[in-house]
């Protein structure tokens, strides 16, 4: 009977796709009707219908009504709903034609969301969330580290900013379908905002969740799930800077970006449900049953192929390639100056297909599948341009058959370079090679090439690919300039002369998209290569010379009514004091600076390098706000809260270096073994164990014991008591699991941690049940001191606020000729 509520979804989106425009009260009733299985799941698990097998695997009568609700997307079938629904309430608030859209543009932007919205559907549907449970199954109930406040939000806010995106990318797709191009940037950007703000208030509480929750001691550990929701979320940053870069900014720009944009939602969303392939997160939930899996992403996933989960894998890596394919046509059709030839949009229908097929007959439709999917893209790319009705090859001229042949040839690269490294960095090279080689001057490209060189440089530094095949990717994209010939009518200019006032401004315009672009692409790529392993390391060593761009960026905007050479000054000061304090003095920093990255670079040489730019680019940050602020121009408005966010996020650079970068989780320095009313020093700080507290019905679990420790501050050899925190671990029984309990004491510097690992939690449970707790005389717990914790909270506030702002004031402001824009034209 609940699974009525499924079909009734899917013909409420095929009213919709026949009719997007539907008006009136058919319109809320129908996408209310998209959302309907949600809704019924979520009913079933507050009534707790354990006859459903979803329901009995995850819910509990036992279990408060929010985290009742919160185990609805604790399993496989209940995000899939979430996110249709969540997909069905934007295509609701988006229903209108957004700005610069005529009917028919807003009506394919429409049906692509309705197309979509019916494969998650349909994806459910495979995975039979209604399905009955049987006679005598046990089951462990909500997994015990869902059973949390952060929980009951965090993930529908993560899939609601990936609805976004995904909405951005099917702006993006029928404004080039449509050849509707003027007021793209107005168009995007009103969602763009909303979308950024929804993303990083997800991001942040999944943060939360970890530092208050978890025992990792901390916000961010470059998890493989972390990482994945990073890379849309940096798309987004790219795409809010658009408007700041100088010059020209062509339609494909909005456009490419915005399509990059669900292109990365779907892969994070990979990353998550593809267990198995990242093997080293901590977030998957398939496993595969191959002893020795493939060494490659795409390999590990095509042993997916054949099983109800990997329809949906498979299905999402079936759309991304789509995307991939269409960003190949509009590339190559915009730099070029050929139309396409074909209707592209047909191609969405066939994961809809292929995914209705395996709901009626199973997984095994996709069996043999995935191994082709790769062609996916180059099939589009090709028919795009030679299968169409416009390709007459006895029509064209020399310069027209050249552009046609080099089509092919990119294809052919293309096979070549999956050869010799992967698939999938073939496709990413690919995905800058064809706008940089079908332009009409390649020369004057330099920022496609400059993305191909990233994903060289970032394959070899991560091991991808080794170096000789580095080096051919690097010659693939930089060749164009090797061979360009000086003109000699061009009068030369000494390298070593200084920027001028408008060469600095220009350049740090151009920092926010280049940097974010150049970081996003690393990101990515130290991803494909962790799978088996989180390289924390490659993270945050080959990540920091983008990290400290941005911050010289800033100030030498914030400073822009300055002498440039005082500016260049002052940078490249701050950067040689970052680069002698790294080199001789790392151990400055804090207890694990002399923790190894790697062979030759620790854990003070990055903190250094980082730091004296970022607090010599505050001041002039909050400088910035300040005079944004009194201002009361139009543009300023907008320009107020953009800075607002700046300040923020230097705010949580800052706290980062200090209780990220700087502190190494893993050593075992941190574990401190207490005797029960002994003191224990470490560095300033003094600790004392003083006695268990045993609670038989806590919120949640069967029971809790808290450890009660005394914190004292050691000053010149004097003890004083300044607080007292509570860590513990709460017994699971059903799943013989014991929660460890975080607790912290806040100091106006920041946060003291404190933390049992997992075996002790279990261990003091184990102990305390058998022989009672006053038998526990000795407890082992880990403690981090995280100096300036407090500016990553107070950082990612001030920037959702900064966002909020900017996404309001930018409903009432043109984006059209912003104050950036301005500052650059004045010089």
């Amino acid at each position: 009977m609940w699974g009525l509520s499924l079909w009734i979804a899917l013909i409420s989106l095929a009213v919709l796709f026949a009719n997007p425009k539907i008006q009136g009260t058919a319109k809320i009733v129908l996408h209310s009707l998209a959302s309907l299985p949600f809704f019924t799941l979520v009913y079933l698990f507050i009534v707790n219908d354990d006859s459903i097998l979803v329901v009995a695997a995850n819910g509990g009568s036992a279990l408060p009504l929010k985290y009742k609700i919160a185990a609805t997307w604790a399993a496989r079938e209940g995000p899939i709903l979430l996110w249709a629904g969540l997909m069905a309430l934007l295509s609701l608030v988006y229903a209108g034609n957004l700005e610069g859209e005529d009917d028919s543009t807003s009506n394919l932007r429409l049906r692509f969301a309705h197309g979509f919205t019916a494969l998650l559907i349909i994806l459910a549907m495979n995975l039979k969330p209604f399905e009955l449970a049987s006679e005598g199954q046990f089951f462990a109930g909500l997994n015990p580290l869902l059973q949390t406040d952060l929980m009951v939000i965090h993930p529908p806010l993560i899939f609601f900013g990936y609805s976004f995106c995904m909405h951005l990318t099917f702006i993006g797709i029928s404004s080039y379908l449509q050849n509707s191009e003027q007021s793209i940037a107005e168009r995007i950007y009103p969602v763009a905002r909303l979308g950024f703000f929804v993303l990083t208030l997800g991001i942040g509480l999944g943060g939360l969740w970890a530092y208050l929750i978890l025992d990792w001691g901390g916000y961010w550990a470059w998890d493989p799930v972390e990482t994945g929701s990073f890379l849309p979320w940096l798309a987004l940053v790219i795409l809010s800077h658009l408007r700041t870069k100088p010059g020209s900014k062509p339609a494909i720009l909005y456009q490419g970006v915005a399509i990059s944009t669900g292109a990365l939602s779907l892969f994070a969303t990979l990353v998550t449900r593809a267990g198995g392939v990242w093997a080293s997160s901590v977030h998957t939930f398939v496993q595969s049953s191959d002893a020795t899996p493939p060494s490659t992403v795409l390999g590990r996933m095509f042993l997916l192929d054949n099983s109800d989960a990997g329809v949906e894998v498979i299905s999402y890596l079936f759309v991304l390639f789509l995307l991939i394919g269409i960003w190949l046509t509009m590339a190559r059709s915009y730099y070029s100056g050929q139309k396409p030839g074909s209707k592209i949009e047909f191609y969405f229908m066939a994961p809809i297909v292929f995914a209705f097929l395996a709901a009626l007959f199973g997984g095994q439709i996709y069996s043999g599948i995935s191994e082709v999917l790769i062609i996916v893209p180059l099939a589009m790319y090709i028919h795009s341009y030679y299968l169409s009705e416009d390709f007459k090859l006895n029509k064209q001229n020399s310069t027209e058959l050249r552009q046609k042949l080099e089509g092919i040839s990119h294809v052919a690269v293309f096979f070549i370079i999956a050869y010799i490294s992967e698939s999938i960095i073939a496709l990413l090279c690919l995905c800058f090679l064809v706008p940089l080689r079908s332009a009409k001057v390649v020369t004057k490209q330099w920022g496609w090439a400059l993305a191909g060189v990233t994903v060289a440089l970032s394959s070899s530094w991560t091991g991808l690919v080794d170096v000789f095949v580095a080096i051919a990717l690097l010659l693939l994209f930089i060749t164009p300039w090797l061979l360009k010939k000086d003109d000699p009518d061009k009068k030369q200019t000494s390298v070593f002369k200084l920027l001028t006032k408008k060469d600095l401004m220009k350049y740090t315009l151009y920092s926010t998209v280049v940097v974010s672009s150049t970081y996003l692409i690393l990101t990515l790529v130290i991803l494909l290569s962790s799978i088996d392993q989180v390289s924390l390391e490659a993270h945050e060593v080959l990540g920091s010379p983008f990290i400290l761009a941005l911050p010289a960026s800033f100030f030498a905007y914030n400073f822009r009514k300055s002498s440039p050479k005082t500016n260049q000054l002052v940078i490249l000061l701050t950067v040689s004091l970052s680069v002698i304090m790294a080199i001789f003095f790392p151990e400055n920093l804090g207890p694990d600076s002399n923790e190894q990255f790697s062979e030759y670079i620790n854990r003070g040489n990055i903190g250094w390098l980082l730091l004296p730019m970022l607090l010599v680019s505050l001041p002039g940050m909050t400088k910035e706000v300040y005079s944004q602020w009194k201002s009361k121009t139009k543009s300023s408005k907008i320009s107020r809260w953009a800075h607002f966010v700046h300040l923020g996020l230097i705010l949580l650079l800052i706290g980062h270096v200090f209780s990220t970068t700087l502190v190494d989780r893993g050593d075992s320095s941190h574990r401190i073994t207490m005797v029960k009313d002994e003191m224990v020093i470490v560095g300033d700080y003094g600790y004392m164990f003083k006695e268990l507290n045993l609670e038989s019905e806590p919120e949640v679990g069967d029971g809790y014991l808290g450890v009660e420790v005394e914190i004292y501050s050691m000053n010149n050899g004097e003890e004083s008591l300044i607080g007292i925190v509570n860590p513990g671990t709460t017994r699971f029984d059903s799943s013989g699991f014991a929660r460890s309990e975080v607790d912290r004491h806040s100091t106006l510097t920041g946060d003291l941690v404190f933390i049992f690992d997992g075996s002790q939690a279990s261990g003091l449970m184990r102990e305390a049940s058998i022989n009672g707790i006053d038998s526990i005389e000795l407890i082992r717990i880990t403690v981090y001191e995280l100096p300036f914790s407090h500016l990553v909270w107070s950082g990612w506030v001030i920037m959702l606020v900064g966002m909020l702002g900017l996404w309001y004031e930018g409903k009432l402001t043109s984006t059209s000729k912003d104050h950036y824009s301005k500052d650059y034209e004045e010089e």
